[in-house]
């Protein structure tokens, strides 16, 4: 995928005339996504330095931001929110990508469970808010026990276990055989999650209150759309998640408090701008806002209602 010819010849190595086709130093940033049948933004295939930050994806049916697969990276997936992403998550991992970076991330209404597994995956400051349901709030498999997450608040599903964590066996430190089957490792609670692990050791439980304003995705409607300007996705200053991430150089930058809040977004800092900086016309059409939650015209028994 790198482009270097005949690599299964011992004798060839170093660059190549394809070298300036490698997918390398590309940005996503500042979109505004939503109502998607898949992803929102996808890194497959990518190698080296790909940067997607500051993105808001709205309403998607399988995965929202996708690694499918990464071919060593970096990958940062820096900033962006999720929400309502009913299906299969915020995050999408197969085909065994590396080096993925999920730094300061709000994921909302969505089971992370972005199958693999993942290689030298490390998670920082985010915040990961389930649907409420049986399946885990994160569920991550990883051939690499140096693979780490930390510095994250989560929610807490109604099934019998809300973290899984599937690696190579503790004293491995990588394994990248398909025939090696990873060993299961599956928690109902952070605590048990973090003293088995030694993961999440600074990590926090959270609910939906800790929003400004958030509303947990209706399961029992998973086709309803949601609008994004219905809701505030800061944290409040009583929430466990306020002030409480590590410092990230670049990442969160001028945080106002004692620490950084986790999540997307910084108390007392702007909201990035998503998307196109006037809407068509007037530039706040209310209709053009609202065709973000449209699901069809009227119908009568699945006919169209005419006008």
């Amino acid at each position: 995928p790198d482009g270097t010819p005949d690599i299964d010849q011992p004798g060839v190595s170093g660059p190549t005339e394809m070298d300036d086709r490698v997918a390398a130093s590309i940005d996503f940033d500042n979109n505004d996504i939503y109502n998607m049948g898949d992803n929102c933004v996808e890194t497959d295939g990518g190698a080296h330095n790909l940067r997607v930050f500051d993105n808001r994806c709205f309403n998607t049916g399988q995965h929202s931001l996708s690694a499918q697969p990464v071919l060593g990276g970096p990958v940062y997936f820096v900033r962006n929110i999720v929400y309502n992403s009913p299906a299969e998550g915020p995050l999408k991992f197969s085909e065994t990508p590396a080096g993925v970076l999920v730094y300061q991330n709000t994921f909302a209404g969505a089971d992370t469970g972005p199958g693999g597994p993942v290689s030298n995956a490390h998670f920082l400051n985010n915040l990961f808010l389930g649907r409420g349901g049986s399946k885990p709030v994160l569920n991550i498999h990883t051939s690499t026990n140096y693979s780490t997450s930390d510095h994250n608040g989560f929610s807490l599903n109604q099934g019998p276990a809300n973290f899984e964590w599937d690696s190579p066996p503790n004293n491995i430190g990588a394994d990248f055989d398909w025939n090696h089957k990873l060993t299961i490792r599956r928690f109902k609670t952070l605590q048990e999650f973090s003293d088995a692990t030694a993961l999440e050791k600074h990590s926090v439980v959270i609910g939906y209150d800790s929003f400004v304003k958030v509303p947990m995705p209706n399961d029992a409607d998973p086709l309803h759309l949601y609008n994004p300007e219905d809701m505030d996705f800061h944290v409040q200053p009583a929430s466990p998640a306020h002030g409480v991430g590590v410092a990230l150089p670049t990442i969160n930058d001028g945080y106002p408090g004692a620490g950084p809040d986790l999540g997307a977004l910084q108390t007392g800092l702007p909201v990035p701008i998503y998307g196109p900086r006037t809407w068509p016309g007037s530039g706040t059409n209310s209709w053009a806002h609202g065709y973000r939650s449209w699901v069809g015209p009227p119908q009568v028994k699945d006919a169209l209602v005419s006008r």
